[in-house]
């Protein structure tokens, strides 16, 4: 009953509330591989090879 986005690569939103695929890959992206300015203390990539020396 909604219109999609017709390019969800393209725009980060595909109205005012939902994020399109673009945006989810970016925050995943973020999440990932961030640099301190988004995730603080350390990002999830950090996290894991703390992780898998233990």
């Amino acid at each position: 009953m909604s219109n999609l986005c017709q390019n969800r690569d393209v725009y980060a939103f595909w109205d005012a509330f939902h994020p399109s695929e673009r945006a989810n890959r970016i925050i995943v992206q973020q999440m990932i591989d961030g640099t301190q300015n988004y995730m603080s203390p350390m990002n999830l990539s950090t996290i894991l090879a703390m992780d898998s020396k233990f």
